[in-house]
Formats: C-alpha cells, structure tokens, sequence
C-alpha cells in the first residue's frame, strides 16, 4: 500500500509540476 500511495502522490506531483510549467512558474525557480 505504501508504493501505491507513493505513485499516486508522485503522479500528483507530476502532474501540478505540468501545470505550474505550463504558466512558466517552475522552469526559472530550477534554474534560479
């Protein structure tokens, strides 16, 4: 149950980590 919840929560993270770059938000803060 643990892994499934560690892929469920890295899907999460995959997917905000999408929308956020999609609107520019994550890209500079990497690169900062």
């Amino acid at each position: 149950m643990g892994t499934e919840l560690a892929g469920l929560i890295r899907a999460d993270l995959a997917a905000l980590a999408n929308d956020a770059n999609r609107l520019g938000v994550v890209t500079p803060a990497m690169n900062a």
